[in-house]
This record gives C-alpha cells, structure tokens and sequence, in this order.
C-alpha cells in the first residue's frame, strides 16, 4: 500500500478475521508509561488502544516483543527481550539483533507483524516466510539507504507529512503517514492552572534547543523551566552546560528528568510549552506537543517536522516560527497580549483530541486491514 495522506477517523472497522498481531519494540528502553516517554511510549499506547479494539475489528491476539521490565496493559502477550538501557551509547544494531534473535522464534504464530523498532530486523523473517504481513514505522530518518529485498512493499509508515517526505527521497516509496496518539484522559485541562511560566519538555540535548531555550526567556525577561529525560543522551557533557546556565540566569529553572506525574503537572501549569528544534535536526512528530495540547496549553515552536502537522491549524499555525528571533517575538507577543487573544484552552484542547491513542490505532488497523 503506498499512500501520503493519513488515514485519520476513518468511518467503517475492517474486519482482520482473527488476526494474530505482534508490535515490536526497540532493544533500548522497557516498555511502561511511568518511566520513559519516547517510541516505547507509542508502543504501550498502541497495543492498549489495539485491545479495545480487539472484539471490533475480530482481532486473535495482540502481542508486544519488548525489553524485559516492561509493563504492558492486561491482556496484551508480553514477549520479552533484552535487558534495558540506561546509556544511548553502544552499538544499537547489535542489541536489536540480539532482541530479533530472541523473538524470532515467536513470530510464527503471528500473520501481522508492526515493527516499531530501529533497524527493521522482521525483515529478515519476512524473507523466509512470504505470506506474513509486515510493516514498518520510522520514528526517525531512515537508518538504511536501500529497501529490504522482499518481493511486496514493504509497507512504510511516516509520522508526519515532512518525514515522510524525507523517506521518499531516500527510499523512493511513499510511506501512508499515521500520527502518534496519547492517552487523552491522562493528559487533559485543569481548573484555574498557574500560567507563570514557561516549559521547556524534551530530552536535554544540542538538537532540541536547551540553551536557546534559556537565551529566549533571558531576552523575553519570562519565567522558564527545563524537565526531561537528562541521563539516557549521548552527550551528558551538553546536560552540565544546561545546568550550569540555568543556575546563572535569573529568569530558568533546572529541573531534568522528572515523574510522570509532575510532567502532566508541569503541562497542565504552563503558559505555554516552547519547542525548538535546530535545524538540520528534525523533530519528526514530537509527542510533547500532543501532550500539550490536550492539556489546553498552546506550543510556540520552530516550523519543523511533525509540529507542522499539529500546530498548522487556524489560530495555533500562529505559534510556528521560522527563526529564533521570529519565536522571541511572538514570545514576546504572547506574554504580554496574545495569551488573553483568544481562548487557547479550548483550542488546543479541541486540536489534541486528534491525537488520541485510540485514532492511532484505529488508523493501524486499518492500515493492515489493507495490506
């Protein structure tokens, strides 16, 4: 199946007459909801809205091959792998070659296989066995420059209109573009929020723009803080410079890593999340955002990637930039007028509810209901 558009709501469920379907994860972090928000997080949100869905669409079995320690819903089959990550750097192609060797073996009592992870090993399995379905979802660009020698399509998957265009170049096979969805009732408004000041949410690396971060609320003179994950990155030496310019500045607090139940606090509390990915670095989908949103808290973010797609909606495609002087400005602009604009609880709140965990697998399933 090659198509651009995402397949979205959807009206009619496929009927998968019985389908036995594995989700594979990555050989890096277990899959659980309180611990790491990435691609695993997808994951867990996936098999859990697939298992709603189950009796609907005539589904057999749903099961996810993961790390061990994972923590998956009631009722999905947990096929464990490797051991857990807590340091990004090693030789990744290794440990998820090791995690295939490892479900292998499981793969013959499915006829669907999801493959979320990196490198695309369920490949291989489909080499030997022809008449299995299997797709891919790219959480990133491409890791492979050719597509694997199989005789049907490989069925790609995008998460924004941008990156799937950037699989088209490299690939030449246009990917069916399947936003990432969140659990919506987890992350929702609150009555009389704070609004004091602004968030910075992400992975505390050079490519997600910590200490611009820190430059903009210095020269909009705004309250900022910085939460997310700061110990599994490659560059721990970028976190202590974070550190240390947070603890000079006058305007940015220093939080890092934080539980899952303060980051929904520190969402639903925020005037506004600010998201800045330097170019050439492109944030493909950023869950941050959906995040946001469905906590009725707007994103003022660099016109990059899979932001695009969540925020290039009337009122909200206000918020994209296309320079950091350009986010200062509408910084500026926002603090000091354009936040009582408009009612951008209930804006934001309306546009999150597109990415719903429950769409997302919806669109999956009828996705493979069409292989």
């Amino acid at each position: 199946m090659v198509g651009r558009s995402s397949l979205s709501k959807s009206e009619t469920p496929h009927d998968l007459k019985g389908a036995r379907i594995i989700i594979v994860s990555t050989a890096e972090r277990e899959v659980d909801p309180r611990v790491y928000g990435g691609v695993e997080l997808v994951v867990y949100n996936l098999a859990d809205a697939m298992l709603k869905l189950k009796d609907i669409y005539n589904i057999e079995e749903i099961a996810v091959a993961c790390c061990k320690r994972s923590r998956l819903p009631k009722g999905v089959t947990y096929i464990p792998t490797v051991e857990p990550k807590e340091d990004p750097n090693h030789d990744w192609i290794k440990e998820e070659e090791e995690a295939y060797n490892i479900y292998e073996p499981y793969l013959k009592d499915f006829n669907y296989i999801i493959d979320e992870s990196w490198f695309g090993f369920p490949y291989i399995y489909k080499l030997k066995n022809p008449n299995v379905k299997v797709c891919h979802t790219f959480h990133g660009m491409p890791s492979w420059n050719s597509n694997p020698p199989i005789s049907d399509n490989p069925n790609y998957i995008a998460v924004s209109e941008v990156q799937a265009d950037m699989i088209f170049n490299r690939l030449g096979i246009m990917p069916t573009v399947i936003h990432h969805g969140i659990d919506t009732e987890l992350y929702h408004p609150i009555e009389n929020p704070s609004r004091d000041y602004y968030l910075f949410l992400n992975r505390i690396m050079r490519e997600k723009g910590a200490l611009e971060f820190i430059w903009l609320c210095e020269q909009a003179k705004v309250k900022g803080i910085i939460a997310g994950e700061d110990k599994f990155v490659s560059d721990k030496e970028y976190v202590e410079r974070v550190k240390e310019r947070a603890e000079k500045s006058d305007y940015v607090e220093y939080i890092g890593r934080v539980t899952l139940e303060k980051k929904i606090e520190l969402l639903q509390n925020a005037k506004a999340v600010i998201a800045i990915p330097m170019p050439p670095y492109i944030e493909v989908f950023g869950l941050f955002c959906a995040e946001a949103l469905n906590c009725g808290t707007p994103v003022i973010a660099l016109r990059n990637g899979g932001l695009i797609d969540q925020l290039k909606v009337p009122y909200l495609n206000a918020l994209l930039c296309d320079s950091l002087l350009e986010l200062l400005t509408t910084l500026i602009w926002f603090d000091s007028d354009g936040y009582m604009l408009h009612d951008w609880t209930r804006i934001c709140r309306e546009r999150g509810l597109d990415f719903s965990k429950e769409i997302m697998a919806k669109n999956y399933l009828d996705f493979l209901s069409q292989l």
